[in-house]
């Protein structure tokens, strides 16, 4: 009679096998996802270069105050994120 825990797999009972494939795809997930969030903040960090260069004319221009504020700030969140500040 087999426990919950075990698998029979090719006539062998393989006990613990399940988990330890298990943590090692959460480990690979956990990279896939460190390697998505340093690709984010490479971009992220590169657009607030690009929109602390624009600020001068941004602020000049009020109609392009709002925009600039929301979209800085929606860069300071995804570089908080990548981070893990948030």
């Amino acid at each position: 009679m087999l426990k919950k825990d075990a698998l029979l797999f090719g006539g062998e009972l393989m006990r613990g096998k399940v988990l330890r494939l298990r943590a090692n795809s959460n480990r690979e997930k956990i990279s896939q996802l460190d390697a998505f969030k340093g690709v984010i903040k490479n971009l992220v960090i590169n657009a607030l270069l690009i929109l602390k260069k624009m600020e001068k004319e941004c602020v000049e221009n009020i109609d392009l105050v709002e925009n600039y504020y929301l979209l800085y700030h929606y860069l300071d969140y995804l570089n908080r994120f990548c981070d893990g500040e948030v």
